[in-house]
């Protein structure tokens, strides 16, 4: 009796536990929604608290969590009890912007200012105002953009990422990009720019303003374009041509082509003209003049001027007054000398350029050295033939090898083709210089179909003769050793 009391005492004590109550849970994600947190409610007490990891689970998937669940710090969390503390339980994945495209121009696309000297001085005629580059050059480095990468909320939502811009760059007129476009390369020699995120180059560099101290000397590696004038003590220097619309006061002009000036040289004595190709002006004056092609003009005055082929004076005067003046070939003109009877050397001579590496005063020198010169020629010419003669045998012993088959040493065979190769850049070498000799196509004469006034001095090859008296309308050229006249005939060598 009394045992039975005792168990269903006990029973009646285990009935009476209470059940496991569930807390409140508060949770809160970031605006950003990267971020969830979890603790438990602070209205809800007591110390006997118990939660699993499976309830913070459900709360979150309820709550609509689910990327990024921290399972460690959840289990943390019901761990060590700190329920009433904010738990980081779930975190996203940030996007990552892409990074934009940037440059580095290989030029300085602004004036570099006046040069500084190496004494410290500044040279004010040299300003750096055009930008030469070369074919093939790199202007423009780039690099190029990255890619975004998309992030994840703590909802599993895509966060999208920016994706990096283009560098603000583009090729232009004879600018290529490469392939890569991480270059961009200069398709043409010229003048380079930047403009509108542009760059580009022009062939031809326009100046419409004076060459002065405001635009300093030019220097360009194509053509250039003068609107205006070129002032005394600045210098143009291109590697094709030049045009000057104005005049030249005292200047200095190289081209590596033909050079126009429409409004002529005042030269000042101190003008320095030089051109590989053409010169054309409408008069020049006490100036330097070097001329690789023909020169043309309506008054040479008081100049000292080289021309490799023919001066050609055409105009309402077409005349050459004092100074000297020779060209390679012919001279045609209106007018030697003046009635004020200025001294003057008109020349015509062959391949003058070589003669003036043996430049002498003395005459009897002078005809000596151009008969050693002819002398070299014949020479020149007979070790042509012989070099012909050598690549004849060569090509003939090639052939030979060639069919000798596999027993023959092939180093034979080498040997040959390298005597060959040289012969053969012998003998391109030998008509080069036999070519720069053959100017035996036409007659050295020069040509006036006007007045040649006393004081001229005509030189023509080794020949000379002094003009003590008007003459008209006469042609000079060389017979049988020295010069001679004859009259022009109608319609010759009318400027």
């Amino acid at each position: 009796m009394g045992e039975n009391a005792e168990a269903q005492t006990g029973a009646e004590q285990v009935e009476a536990v209470p059940e496991k109550v569930k807390p409140e849970f508060e949770v809160k994600i970031t605006a950003d929604k990267l971020s969830a947190y979890v603790r438990v409610s602070s209205a809800f007490g007591g110390d006997d608290i118990e939660i699993e990891e499976v309830d913070v689970l459900e709360l979150l998937e309820n709550r609509g969590v689910k990327y990024g669940i921290m399972q460690d710090d959840i289990k943390d969390f019901c761990s060590i009890k700190n329920y009433f503390q904010w738990q980081k339980v779930a975190m996203g994945t940030h996007a990552v912007n892409g990074e934009d495209g940037t440059y580095t121009l290989s030029f300085d696309p602004n004036s570099s200012g006046p040069m500084e000297r190496d004494d410290g001085t500044v040279d004010y005629r040299e300003l750096g105002l055009i930008k030469n580059v070369l074919e093939g050059e790199v202007l423009c480095n780039i690099l190029l953009p990255t890619a975004g990468i998309d992030g994840t909320n703590v909802m599993g939502e895509t966060i999208v990422a920016k994706q990096g811009q283009a560098a603000a760059v583009e090729a232009g007129a004879n600018v290529l990009l490469t392939e890569d476009g991480t270059e961009l390369l200069a398709q043409t020699t010229g003048c380079v720019y930047f403009k509108d995120k542009k760059v580009y180059i022009e062939e031809a560099y326009s100046l419409k303003e004076d060459v002065s101290l405001k635009t300093g000397n030019v220097q360009f590696n194509g053509s250039i374009h003068i609107a205006e004038n070129v002032l005394q003590g600045f210098k143009v220097f291109a590697k094709k041509d030049i045009y000057v619309r104005g005049r030249v006061e005292g200047a200095e002009l190289t081209a590596g082509g033909n050079i126009v000036i429409v409004g002529g040289i005042t030269g000042m004595n101190s003008a320095k003209i030089a051109a590989e190709g053409d010169i054309t002006a409408k008069f020049i004056e006490n100036s330097t003049v070097v001329c690789g092609g023909n020169l043309m003009c309506d008054i040479l005055l008081m100049s000292d001027v080289k021309v490799e082929k023919s001066i050609v004076m055409k105009g309402q005067r077409a005349a050459i007054i004092g100074g000297k003046v020779m060209a390679g070939e012919t001279i045609t003109a209106r007018t030697l000398g003046s009635d004020k009877y200025p001294q003057q050397e008109v020349s015509v001579v062959k391949n003058w350029k070589i003669l003036e590496a043996h430049q002498t005063n003395d005459e009897e020198d002078e005809i000596s050295q151009a008969k050693k010169d002819r002398e070299s020629l014949r020479a020149v010419r007979k070790k042509l033939e012989m070099v012909n003669q050598y690549i004849d045998i060569f090509s003939a012993k090639i052939v030979e090898e060639n069919s000798l088959g596999p027993d023959k040493n092939i180093s034979t065979l080498k040997e040959y083709m390298v005597k060959k190769s040289e012969f053969t850049m012998a003998a391109d070498s030998l008509r080069k210089l036999i070519d720069s000799y053959k100017r035996e196509d036409f007659m050295s004469s020069i040509t006036c179909t006007g007045f040649v006034y006393p004081g001229v001095r005509i030189h023509i090859d080794n020949c000379w003769r002094n003009i003590t008296e008007e003459m008209q309308n006469q042609k000079f050229y060389v017979n049988d050793g020295e010069i001679v006249l004859g009259s022009v005939l109608p319609g010759e060598g009318r400027p």
